[in-house]
C-alpha cells in the first residue's frame, strides 16, 4: 500500500506537471504562443516565409504562403500540417478578404 507521503508527493508532482492546463497557459516545451505559427513551422516552411504572429492575414500574404508551400519539400512528417495550412489558405485566396 502506498504511504501518505508518497501519495502527497505524487499529487504535488502531478500538479506541477499540469500547471496552466486548465487555462491554456502551459509552461514547458509543449506550449505554443500561436497555433498558426506552429502550423507554419510544422509545414516545413523556412522561417523567412512565416507570416508574423499578430498581423492580419491579407490575400497577398496568403498567396506568399501558398507559393512558399509549393516550393518547399514535402515529407511524411510535414504532409498533414501542409494539407491543413492549404485548407486554411484556399478559402482566403478565393474570397480575397483580410483575416484579423
Amino acid at each position: 500500500m502506498l504511504s501518505d507521503r508518497f501519495v502527497a508527493f505524487l499529487a504535488l508532482l502531478l500538479g506541477w506537471a499540469l500547471i496552466g492546463c486548465a487555462t491554456g497557459n502551459t509552461v514547458g516545451k509543449h506550449s505554443s504562443a500561436d497555433a498558426f505559427l506552429s502550423l507554419q513551422q510544422s509545414s516545413g516552411l523556412d522561417e523567412d516565409d512565416w507570416h508574423p504572429p499578430g498581423e492580419p492575414l491579407e490575400p497577398e500574404d496568403s498567396l506568399a504562403l501558398w507559393a512558399a508551400l509549393t516550393h518547399s519539400k514535402t515529407t511524411l512528417l510535414n504532409f498533414a500540417p501542409r494539407r491543413t495550412l492549404l485548407s486554411l489558405l484556399r478559402p482566403l485566396l478565393s474570397s480575397g478578404e483580410e483575416v484579423p
